[in-house]
């Protein structure tokens, strides 16, 4: 599985630090620059060990599903739902479900 990787060109609006068991958090709230969505979302920020400034995420995170042919729907439509739940949660960088979701549905 890989994970999704893209880059967009958002407009910043504003953004704020705060403590967070004394980790110093960032968060930064763009605007989508696509004309038909103008959408708001946030980046979540850290430092890491070396005082860098770290991407954690963005939220809300609006999950795009990987589409699959007829032909597998058909087979396995546990497939391509179990396929998505992971993709979903590794985007999230819920790592560790990830490995549980496909350790438990090996067999599927």
């Amino acid at each position: 599985m890989s994970a999704l990787s893209f880059k967009i060109d958002a407009s910043y609006q504003f953004g704020y630090y705060f403590y967070l068991n004394s980790d110093v958090q960032y968060r930064v709230i763009f605007s989508c620059p696509n004309e038909n969505c103008l959408e708001l979302f946030i980046g979540h920020y850290d430092l890491d060990s070396n005082r860098n400034i770290r991407y954690r995420g963005i939220a809300p995170y609006n999950f795009i599903a990987e589409k699959f042919d007829e032909r597998i729907k058909e087979i396995s439509p546990g497939f391509v739902e179990i396929y998505n739940q992971s993709l979903s949660a590794e985007n999230k960088k819920l790592l560790r479900y990830v490995e549980w979701d496909i350790e438990n549905h090996l067999n599927f």
